[in-house]
């Protein structure tokens, strides 16, 4: 059964959060405005009993695949294009289609239908269909199959393990991140996606049912992410948070989440560095 979060019973600051989730709820970095002050000593894992991990653009970069496989379909003849500018337009498109699920006022559908119907989106109104056909639709799509963990990712979380329960929490599919773990030897405890649920973070369905699948209280759970309309989700759901910036999410000239909001618990500047303030 399809589980939807109605609209009207979200807060102002739910609505805001949804707001920045249309950047992006799959991809795309919200920007972040400067925090004043926010903690990250140890005590912040104090109670701490599990961490779950945001996927995409936490743990796994999807930048340079996506600009990898681009410069293969350029070289087969395609015109000129600003493969950095349809990367943007593609994760938007999704986000948006992710922000009225979230809303609920479009069904439940699986991250890879959302993703291949907003790629043919962008490809239509770029008039690249003559260029870009299924083969090469087919490519790009592959892309976020072979998204790779980021330099810090794998000790980070295997060091984190010596302590914690550690579980990713993504919006994609749970085929994609079991496949991305096992190759990116990312050594979860659990995978937990919002598929289990048929839901999208920032909904507050996806962050409970970690609480449910993980066996402990919300505040016994810390979500770590580099995007901070996931960790004031979280917050919102009684989780602790981290953040985690990774500023060449989406390439070197693109913004990202840099600075953490004051709400947060912890700012570490990498997995590694998080498992080193847990003192694991």
């Amino acid at each position: 059964m399809t589980i939807k979060s109605s609209s009207s019973s979200f807060s102002p600051t739910r609505r805001g959060l949804l707001t920045a989730a249309a950047l992006s709820t799959l991809a795309v970095p919200a920007f972040s405005k400067p925090s004043q002050k926010v903690s990250n000593v140890s005590g912040g894992f104090k109670d701490i009993k599990a961490i779950a991990f945001d996927i995409q653009g936490t743990v796994v970069d999807y930048y340079t695949p996506f600009m990898r496989t681009t410069a293969g379909i350029s070289k087969r003849g395609c015109p000129s294009i600003d493969w950095h500018a349809f990367l943007l337009e593609w994760t938007a498109g999704a986000s948006a289609t992710i922000q009225n699920i979230v809303a609920g006022t479009q069904p439940w559908m699986p991250a890879g239908q959302i993703y291949r119907q907003a790629l043919d989106k962008v490809i239509d109104q770029r008039n690249l269909t003559g260029f870009i056909g299924e083969d090469e639709r087919s490519k790009l799509m592959s892309v976020w199959g072979q998204m790779e963990p980021w330099h810090d990712s794998a000790e980070g979380i295997s060091r984190l393990k010596r302590k914690f329960t550690v579980s990713a929490l993504s919006n994609a599919g749970m085929a994609t991140v079991i496949s991305l773990s096992k190759r990116g030897r990312l050594n979860f405890d659990a995978v937990l996606t919002g598929e289990l649920v048929r839901a999208y973070k920032p909904a507050p369905e996806v962050y409970k049912s970690a609480s449910i699948y993980l066996g402990f209280r919300p505040e016994e759970i810390m979500m770590v992410a580099a995007h901070e309309w996931d960790l004031k989700a979280a917050k919102e759901a009684g989780f602790k948070t981290a953040f985690v910036p990774r500023p060449l999410e989406v390439g070197p000239s693109s913004k990202a989440d840099v600075v953490a909001d004051e709400s947060t618990d912890v700012v570490a500047k990498s997995l590694v560095d998080l498992a080193r303030m847990a003192s694991a």
